[in-house]
């Protein structure tokens, strides 16, 4: 198979999870934002890595997902900074204990991995609890505005695009092609939001701008980050298109601007 059509079959293949996700509701959105992620802070600990140590940082990630998917699925009274706090004094006094060479870079990655991937992640759910009977599909909506953010990107980027944005991060990315972007999202997340998640107009059309920006931004911190531990993608599950991180990207700092948002409605 090409890696055309790859990439084509994987994206119908994710996009299909997603809209099923998004539709089931609260449940089957908490299990789409299990997998992102634990396989994402599985993906960001291996990066860079020597085939030698990645089995070692897989058990790591596993463990330390496992308490924040506690966190994530029961019901207790908790929160993303309690977990933080159990999870920091784990990983500080595990460092101690089994020091070796790189076990101060095992620490940032962790501590990184839980505020770029963990945070966002009960931020959604956070969103799925508190607005999901007021906006329907709200979780979609989101993936909405950052699909129609790209396409609109590269066809604005590619017709007119001139000026780079941060060359020396992507290349390929023009500020023509972000406000462009930011244009279409706006307007389809706005229409998908009067007609399908009971928002009015102009909200929506904010809400798309938000995602879009902050999508923009979600996606050259992965780049900074592969650039950092010298990867093309930050793995290999997702045929023609690479990890999971590299999928959802965007959406991890979009999250947090949603929320924000979406408080302030």
């Amino acid at each position: 198979m090409t890696n055309f059509w790859q990439r084509t079959v994987s994206g119908v293949f994710i996009v299909g999870i997603i809209v099923a996700a998004s539709w089931g509701g609260y449940y089957s959105g908490l299990a789409l934002l299990s997998m992102i992620g634990a396989i994402g802070l599985d993906e960001l600990l291996k990066m860079g890595e020597p085939e030698s140590r990645k089995n070692k940082l897989r058990w790591i990630g596993a463990f330390h997902s496992s308490i924040f998917l506690l966190g994530l699925w029961l019901k207790f009274e908790t929160n993303w900074l309690s977990l933080l706090t159990i999870q920091l004094v784990i990983a500080s006094i595990g460092c101690v204990l089994t020091f070796q060479e790189h076990s101060f870079k095992e620490l940032a990655k962790l501590f990184f991995g839980w505020i770029w991937i963990w945070l966002p992640v009960f931020l959604a759910k956070d969103i799925l609890e508190d607005f999901l009977l007021r906006f329907p599909m709200i979780l979609l909506l989101v993936f909405i505005g950052l699909w129609t953010s790209d396409s609109g990107a590269y066809l604005v980027g590619k017709s007119i695009g001139k000026h780079k944005m941060i060359p020396h991060v992507s290349p390929n990315k023009t500020w023509e092609g972000t406000v462009g972007g930011m244009l279409l999202a706006a307007m389809m997340v706005s229409i998908f939001a009067h007609y399908f998640v009971s928002m009015d107009w102009i909200k929506g059309a904010v809400l798309g701008g938000i995602i879009s920006f902050f999508g923009t931004f979600g996606d050259l911190i992965q780049s900074v980050v592969k650039r950092t531990f010298g990867v093309k993608d930050s793995g290999n599950l997702i045929p023609g298109h690479g990890g999971i991180l590299d999928r959802f990207d965007s959406f991890l700092l979009a999250i947090p601007a949603v929320w924000l948002a979406l408080s302030l409605f």
